[in-house]
């Protein structure tokens, strides 16, 4: 078994800090075998910790290595895992999933084990790949996403959808301007988009893999998916941008294929929908500062359709 891509150690398993909670990792043991998974583990090494998981890479005697992702929040689990239920077994540039479990007696928000993605996040080679790959890694994105957008294609009510998320996006933001948002809410052609697809929800560069010379070899984390309106799932992926950037949104849609139905008509309203999330993200922590800036984008936004 190939070990290398990753150091072992002995069993000890630490606490990773996700979110404002602690996962504690007693060791995958017991709940690999409850699960009806057999082999042993011999070593595990940190992956990574977000907002809403930890992962572990484990090394087993018999198997190729696996990453151990432990979710932090209810109802997680249960959204990645329903994603990959749906994929089945797929050939896009995705980890597969072995086991999924949604909650056991250690891990109360649920597991799951799943292939190791290749390569690393384009967030820690951006300072010295060129213009031209950090553009071909988002074509190449683009690509990715027109493939996942033929999964979980079904008739569904955007308006309802998007009127729903606005409202709990709303629900503590400026009285004033909120009230701006749903009349442009309100004009928006919403039912342009008559069938929804699986979305990523959270296309980041963090969440975008590539290789040694840059090239992108896949995506992870479906934590955030959905089935929903297609065009979200690209303005989601250009909001993610700091400073936010028209060639990465060309790139984009050249890998797509073209912009999905209805595309300029909704892009700006999308926009502002991850405006709030980013805003409640702040406002629901201790640090304040970006909530003005972010409150200044979306007005601007909002002023330009009148």
């Amino acid at each position: 078994m190939d070990r290398s891509r990753s150091p072992t150690t002995t069993l000890t398993y630490p606490t990773f800090s996700a979110g404002t909670r602690a996962i504690r990792a007693t060791g995958p043991e017991d709940a690999l075998r409850a699960a009806g998974f057999n082999d042993r583990p011999v070593g595990y090494s940190p992956l990574g910790v977000g907002v809403k998981s930890a992962v572990w890479q484990v090394n087993f005697d018999l198997s190729e290595s696996l990453a151990w992702k432990v979710y932090n929040r209810s109802g997680v689990a249960a959204r990645e895992q329903a994603a990959y239920r749906l994929l089945g077994e797929h050939s896009l540039a995705l980890p597969r999933m072995a086991v999924g479990v949604e909650a056991d007696e250690v891990f109360e928000f649920g597991w799951s084990l799943m292939t190791v993605a290749p390569g690393e996040a384009l967030s820690r080679r951006l300072g010295e790949l060129t213009r031209e790959t950090v553009l071909g890694v988002y074509r190449s994105a683009g690509a990715f996403l027109a493939e996942l957008h033929e999964y979980g294609r079904e008739r569904f009510d955007n308006r309802a959808q998007i009127s729903e998320r606005f409202e709990r996006a709303l629900l503590r933001f400026d009285p004033g301007l909120a009230g701006q948002i749903r009349t442009m809410l309100e004009r928006a052609p919403l039912e342009g988009c008559e069938f929804s697809a699986l979305c990523h929800g959270d296309l980041h560069a963090e969440n975008l893999r590539v290789d040694d010379a840059g090239a992108f070899v896949g995506a992870l984390d479906l934590e955030s998916s959905r089935r929903g309106d297609p065009t979200f799932d690209i303005v989601r992926t250009c909001h993610s941008l700091h400073p936010y950037d028209e060639r990465v949104l060309d790139a984009l849609i050249e890998g797509y294929g073209g912009e999905p139905p209805g595309f300029t008509d909704v892009f700006d309203l999308y926009f502002i929908l991850c405006e709030l999330k980013l805003w409640n993200y702040f406002a629901a922590g201790e640090s304040e500062a970006p909530l003005e800036s972010i409150e200044t984008r979306i007005a601007q936004r909002v002023s330009v359709h009148g």
